[in-house]
């Protein structure tokens, strides 16, 4: 493009003699004159001119054409980049709710075996045992049938505790 411009303005700085020198033969009012130097000297030139401004249009079309390609070409890949991005994301937060889900269910499950079990020993506790025993006392009534229940009892466990230490008590229930 700078080298088109360059040109231009070399042919046209080398026109400028010719044209002067046409000007001053209208002046001295030679007609024939004037139009053989405009035929002979200054259109061969302007037709120089003019080649190298076409091709310099020329040069800027291409140019534009391929700025705007290459603007199409970001655009789409800006899209996809977005498309992409966003489907990750999506991906992403589904995986997150996943995850919390599971963990929240898995405490949820925790905290539900741990309220109606004992610690030390993992058995049922009183609060399990009074639901199960409210399910069969309707059981019973609904099928008609007895059912039972056994209890068992540790004497004198407070001496093992006072005089053993706890850890043997918690032992000997375990």
């Amino acid at each position: 493009e700078n080298e088109i411009l360059s040109r231009i303005s070399a042919l046209t700085n080398n026109t400028r003699p010719d044209v002067d020198a046409v000007m001053e033969s209208l002046l001295k009012g030679s007609p024939q004159a004037h139009y053989n130097a405009i035929r002979d000297r200054l259109l061969p030139k302007q037709k120089l001119i003019n080649d190298q401004v076409v091709a310099l249009v020329a040069l800027q079309k291409k140019q534009a054409a391929a700025a705007i390609h290459e603007a199409e070409l970001s655009y789409a890949y800006a899209q996809k980049l977005m498309l992409v991005s966003g489907v990750l994301a999506s991906v992403f937060v589904i995986l997150i709710a996943i995850l919390v889900s599971r963990k929240v269910n898995a405490q949820a499950q925790n905290l539900e075996y741990q309220a109606v079990h004992d610690e030390l020993t993992n058995l049922p506790n009183r609060m399990l045992f009074l639901d199960r025993l409210a399910k069969a006392i309707s059981h019973s009534h609904r099928e008609r049938v007895s059912f039972a229940i056994m209890l068992l009892d540790l004497d004198r466990f407070k001496e093992v505790n006072d005089t053993l230490g706890h850890n043997v008590g918690d032992q000997l229930l375990q």
